[in-house]
């Protein structure tokens, strides 16, 4: 049911970075099936952010 109000998301980062990928790496490796939910997520209409470490440079492209 529709209340008008907007949605929201957070995703965690760490639900959506390889645990297994090494931080020098020049690229950082997604979980499979993460670059999916996050091109679905691009085209709906909820307000997504992705929470992150803080020792995480911000810098870090996801998609």
């Amino acid at each position: 049911m529709a209340t008008g109000r907007p949605v929201r998301l957070v995703l965690d980062a760490s639900l959506l970075l390889d645990p297994s990928s090494t931080r020098e790496a020049a690229a950082v490796a997604l979980r499979p099936g993460v670059e999916e939910l996050l091109r679905r997520l691009r085209y709906s209409n909820l307000s997504v952010a992705i929470c992150y470490a803080e020792g995480m440079p911000t810098n870090e492209v996801l998609y």
